[in-house]
């Protein structure tokens, strides 16, 4: 039945919600650094939908790299990227961090 609604709307499948995908992405940086509260700011800009077929489960790969760090007040900026099914979630997504 979802999936039929979902073909309604012109979606290939059931699909996640993109706050969804953004909190999730927000817990694998968090996860991470072993203490939220390190993490000062997070920003992502969704550029698809995470598809999520009816009949089963479905899964986002996250990854993320060091794009700068500033050693003066001990942060970094972290890019994460999100794909499900091959595909980019995240159009850009990046974490100011604390250092320890």
């Amino acid at each position: 039945m979802a999936d039929e609604v979902a073909a309604l709307a012109g979606l290939p499948d059931v699909i996640a919600h993109g706050m969804l995908t953004m909190g999730l992405g927000a817990g694998f940086v968090s996860g991470g650094l072993g203490d939220p509260s390190a993490m000062i700011r997070y920003g992502v800009r969704l550029s698809n939908y995470t598809v999520i077929e009816a009949a089963c489960a479905g899964s986002v790969e996250f990854t993320g790299r060091i794009k700068s760090v500033d050693p003066e007040t001990r942060t970094a900026v972290v890019v994460i990227v999100a794909k499900s099914a091959g595909r980019k979630v995240f159009g850009l997504a990046t974490a100011d961090i604390r250092l320890a």
